[in-house]
C-alpha cells in the first residue's frame, strides 16, 4: 500500500488527467483496504489510502510468481532523501484535504447564509404559517405550492 502511495506520489504530475490509468499489484487485499478506508487500523494507512484515491485508475491483481522484479525495490531500507520526501508527503496530504475543503465553499461572498440581507422566501412562508398558527386567520399565499 506504501508503494501505491510513494509511485503515485512521486509521478503525481504525469498522472494527474490520465483516464485509463492501469495500477497492477501483487497484493490482493490492497483493493479491499482501499474500498473500505475507514475500517484500516491506524491513521497512517489511511492517509495513504487518502493520496492514493486522489488518482483515478483502475487496480488490478497480478499474482506474485509474475511480478517478482519490483519487490527487490520495495525490500531495501530507505534513503536519507527518502526520509525528507515523507515529511514532505505529510504536508502534501494536508493541502490536498484542505483544498479539497475550500473547493466546496460557496464561489461568492453572496452565495454564503450570513451575507442575506432580509428575509427569504421560506421565512417569509414560516412567518405566515406562524402566524395562521397563533391568530387561526388564514394567510394569503400567492401559490397553493410553498
Amino acid at each position: 500500500l506504501y508503494g501505491c502511495f510513494r509511485a503515485l506520489r512521486h509521478w503525481r504530475l504525469y498522472l494527474i488527467g490520465i483516464k485509463h490509468l492501469i495500477l497492477e499489484v501483487d497484493a490482493k487485499y490492497i483493493k479491499d483496504m482501499l474500498n473500505n478506508p475507514d475500517l484500516q487500523p491506524n491513521a497512517t494507512i489511511n492517509r495513504w489510502i487518502q493520496g492514493i484515491l486522489l488518482f483515478d485508475f483502475e487496480l488490478r491483481h497480478i499474482p506474485a510468481d509474475k511480478h517478482r522484479g519490483p519487490d527487490a525495490l520495495s525490500r531495501r531500507p530507505p534513503t536519507d532523501e527518502e526520509q525528507k520526501q515523507t515529511e514532505e508527503m505529510e504536508k502534501w496530504l494536508d493541502d490536498t484535504t484542505f483544498f479539497s475543503v475550500i473547493m466546496k465553499e460557496p464561489d461568492r461572498i453572496y452565495d454564503l447564509p450570513s451575507y442575506q440581507t432580509g428575509p427569504n422566501k421560506h421565512e417569509e412562508i414560516l412567518t405566515q404559517i406562524r402566524y395562521f398558527l397563533m391568530t387561526l386567520k388564514t394567510p394569503s399565499f400567492s401559490t397553493t405550492q410553498a
